[in-house]
């Protein structure tokens, strides 16, 4: 194409996600973020339609994809953008990614549906480092290799039979059908440079935009599967309470002389139809509905109906009174837990597998929200928009009711406008006697499993030294430029033990967010794809500054991290919902060398 025809489309490429419309298709403030120059590269040859010819003085020539004459097609950014309403196909992007020649194979999975879409396309771009030399073969400095595999079958890039030894620019085009798994693959071949960052884009009929978690039949690599959960914040309390240990037992016990403290032996089912609507269902990234009980009872267990058969973890979100009024204030609701599942298929009940933390309490006559999720934001949740409104009854037995509720979209800010009814099964526990009013805190927190101890432990509430000392990096940009990332892990090297206890970070939206901090006793390089080597120390909403301002976390009560001096702690910030806007910068040094030192600490580049 033209190159005045290119020029324009890198700009539209470039507006678009500065204008926050990935990944939504539709704009969005706070998924705003520059694109580097290689994502912009990346959507272009992307958008490549084949030709069928190319029109010459000499009429008509035949053309093939990649080949002399047409390359990677005609531009057509509306088969690699997600526009809502507009587009054919769904779009997922990862921009600045690092791998060094230590990294191991970068690998995404996708669950194909159906669309209009005539092919699923990837394509990674990097920008390599410049070659001074005049007589190579292959010039490529830094070199990567992409491959996409579907039923066994590796496809490598721009046409070859074998990995591109050429070309910074890799693309592969597959032909798919719904239910297909396609495993997209980066791999370092050979880097003459410590780091080599790069783009990918991927469009096509995919149903989910959640590529790192592994289908149940790919090959296993690390993923959420150890997941710290959280306890409920709230329980009834009986004259004497039963123990986590002491739930109901399924082997029948007589105790004729007292009355009983536990809950009824009985494990009892309330199970929702799985029919859909005109032969049709939804999938959902949640479900919000009130829970009505008649007795007082204890909820043990559930299965939910999940379509996708790969691995899941699943949130489970309570409060007392209704969902309806809280639905966009996560400080309303306290998280019971998490547990990884894998989905059973449309038609059918999953169970979540009793997990030991689900035990929660609630009071006959009230009104308790539920509120269901995947800690990705992926739909899978299937639902069916309902025949009643919101809050009317939808099923019930002698001990419950379960109400209309919503389908979300968007964790704790956007709904479905139509009612949805949740489908499942709520196994619980009958309580034979009167309750203690449930009590409800914000977001629970878990505190870090590693302290060192003096000779007298300080408490928390007594801090150890009565000043409150600060360590500033500076808010530089790297050629007047910032990158917004997901995330930021990086090392403290402490000199004397110290206890952190607050922070501000560098937050361009001035949009709430949900940020967690997580620590580890160790470098963050021995533990960045291993969840479980982490500590969740707790989570905090906080509103951005925005750009070239501190941002306070407001000295968050459950931030007390105690560091011993002469160690190494890894530190890991992200937002809940995974999404863009922690302020950082290139650096000029290498991973874990100095950045920012006083008498007391040290931080080291990330």
């Amino acid at each position: 194409m033209a190159a005045p025809g290119v020029a324009g489309a890198a700009l539209l490429v470039r507006q678009y996600f500065m204008d926050g419309f990935y990944p939504s298709g539709t704009r969005v403030e706070e998924n705003q973020f520059l694109p580097s120059q290689a994502l912009i590269r990346a959507v272009i040859i992307n958008s490549g339609k084949a030709l069928a010819g190319v029109d010459g003085v000499r009429g008509i020539t035949e053309s093939v994809p990649y080949d002399i004459h047409q390359g990677f097609g005609r531009i057509s950014l509306i088969d690699s953008l997600l526009l809502r309403g507009k587009s054919k196909v769904n779009i997922y992007v990862d921009d600045r990614m690092e791998m060094t020649n230590k990294s191991p194979p970068k690998k995404y999975y996708f669950l194909i549906d159906n669309c209009d879409a005539p092919y699923f396309s990837a394509t990674l771009v990097w920008t390599d480092k410049e070659n001074r030399s005049t007589s190579c073969a292959s010039c490529i400095v830094n070199r990567l290799d992409l491959t996409g595999e579907v039923n066994g079958i590796i496809t490598y890039p721009n046409g070859l039979t074998g990995p591109d030894v050429k070309n910074n620019v890799q693309r592969v085009r597959l032909k798919s059908t719904p239910g297909d798994v396609i495993t997209v693959k980066i791999s370092v071949a050979n880097l003459a440079e410590s780091t080599q960052p790069f783009s990918l884009v991927v469009s096509g009929c995919i149903a989910t935009l959640d590529p790192t978690t592994t289908p149940t039949n790919a090959p296993i690599t690390p993923d959420p599967s150890s997941v710290p959960t959280v306890q409920p914040s709230f329980n009834f309390q009986p004259s004497s309470p039963p123990s986590k240990s002491n739930r109901p037992s399924r082997t029948p016990s007589e105790a004729p002389n007292a009355p009983s403290t536990k809950p009824s032996l009985a494990l009892v089912e309330l199970s929702t139809s799985l029919e859909s609507k005109d032969d049709m269902w939804s999938t959902a990234r949640g479900n919000m509905f009130n829970i009505l009980p008649k007795k007082n009872i204890r909820l043990t267990d559930m299965d939910i109906h999940r379509y996708y058969k790969m691995t899941k973890v699943l949130e489970i979100w309570a409060r007392k009174g209704s969902w309806k009024g809280a639905q966009y204030d996560q400080s309303k609701w306290s998280l019971l837990g998490r547990q990884e599942i894998v989905g059973g298929g449309a038609g059918k009940y999953t169970s979540i597998n009793d997990p030991g933390w689900l035990d929660f309490d609630m009071a006959a006559g009230e009104v308790y929200g539920l509120y269901l999720r995947f800690t990705n934001n992926s739909k899978g949740l299937i639902t069916v928009a309902s025949k009643g409104s919101q809050n009317s009854l939808y099923a019930q037995n002698e001990d419950i009711q379960i109400m209309t509720g919503v389908a979300s979209k968007k964790h704790f800010a956007d709904y479905e406008s139509e009612p949805h009814n949740w489908q499942g099964k709520l196994k619980y526990h009958v309580f034979k006697f009167p309750t203690k009013e449930p009590s409800r805190t914000s977001i629970p927190t878990v505190q870090p499993s590693i302290q060192f101890q003096p000779s007298s432990p300080p408490s928390i509430s007594n801090r150890p030294s009565l000043a409150l000392f600060e360590l500033s990096t500076t808010l530089e940009r790297n050629n007047d430029m910032w990158s917004t990332a997901r995330g930021n892990m990086f090392n403290i090297l402490p000199k004397k033990n110290i206890r952190l206890t607050d922070m501000d970070i560098h937050r361009f939206y001035s949009v709430k967010k949900v940020l967690e901090i997580w620590v580890r006793k160790g470098s963050w390089e021995e533990a960045r794809y291993d969840q479980s080597k982490w500590n969740l120390l707790g989570r905090q909403e906080i509103v951005g500054g925005g750009a070239g301002k501190y941002t306070s976390i407001n000295d968050p009560g459950w931030l007390d991290f105690d560091m011993a001096a002469g160690e190494v702690y890894g530190l890991y910030l992200r937002f809940t919902n995974n999404s863009k806007g922690l302020i950082t910068v290139a650096s000029k040094g290498s991973q874990n060398s100095l950045y920012a030192q006083n008498e007391d600490i040290q931080i080291m580049t990330g």
